[in-house]
Parts: C-alpha cells; structure tokens; sequence
C-alpha cells in the first residue's frame, strides 16, 4: 500500500484539494440552510442547531482523516525537489 501512495502522490493531493474546496463550499451551504430551517421551525430554534452542528463535527472529521493522507511518506526522488541523478 504504501508503495501504491509513493507512486500516486500528486493525484493523492489532488483528493484531497478538492475534497477540502467541497468541504468549504459545504459549510458555505450550510448558512443559509441554517436560516431556512430557522424561519420554517419558528420561536428558538433547538431542532434547526441539530442539523449545522452534525455537519460542523462531520466536516471536522473528515478534514482530520485526510490530514493523515497528506502525512504519507513521499518517493525518494522528491527528497531532491525531483531531481534524479
């Protein structure tokens, strides 16, 4: 498996760019959401705070696990910038 990472670093990163970009446009969703759901539920809003907070702790979460994808060893070559000798 790792030999599988050090081969696929940069297609690796990519995931995760994007998969962090859809993240932060998530939460960006999750704002107005946030009012909607509000002005639907009326008075104070306990139930409306359930469904921002589980997506808050699930973003959290999954931002936390694709930290570990960055933290994998790279291929030798790229100790050098790239350089093969």
């Amino acid at each position: 498996m790792n030999d599988f990472y050090s081969q696929n670093v940069n297609p690796v990163r990519f995931q995760v760019l994007f998969t962090t970009l859809g993240i932060a446009l998530f939460l960006w969703f999750l704002g107005p959401l946030w009012r909607v759901l509000g002005e639907a539920e009326g008075g104070p809003a306990r139930g409306t705070t359930v469904a921002p907070v589980g997506a808050g702790v699930a973003s959290v979460l999954m931002l936390v696990g694709l930290s570990g994808a960055l933290s994998l060893p790279r291929p030798p070559d790229s100790a050098a910038g790239g350089l093969r000798r």
